[in-house]
């Protein structure tokens, strides 16, 4: 932080090629609430018509997989054709693994 306050480290947009007066439009992505519940009612009918008992075998297998160097791919592989979701993976891995928390102290 040092060399960038005396300039020794120039990063574009904060010590050099400022524009003071330059006023930033982010467009935010707003969903419609009808999109989101007709992705719910979907995500329902899906987990209604898989096989539960594969599915908590399968993530069962990742979560366990996680403690050893096993290697993750095939069992990653075998959950998503059992029907398993992106996020109940990952809840598994992360019963094992944690999650990752940015240090925002100096």
């Amino acid at each position: 932080q040092k060399k960038i306050d005396e300039n020794k480290r120039i990063v574009v947009g904060v010590n050099k090629f400022i524009k003071e007066d330059e006023e930033l439009d982010i467009p935010v992505l707003e969903i419609d609430p009808d999109t989101i519940n007709k992705q719910l009612k979907k995500l329902k009918i899906f987990k209604e018509s898989r096989n539960d008992l594969v599915v908590s075998s399968s993530l069962d297998a990742i979560r366990l997989a996680c403690r050893t160097n096993e290697n993750l791919m095939p069992l990653l592989i075998s959950a998503v054709k059992s029907h398993a979701t992106l996020g109940e993976i990952i809840i598994e891995m992360k019963k094992e693994f944690g999650e990752w928390q940015e240090n925002t102290g100096f």
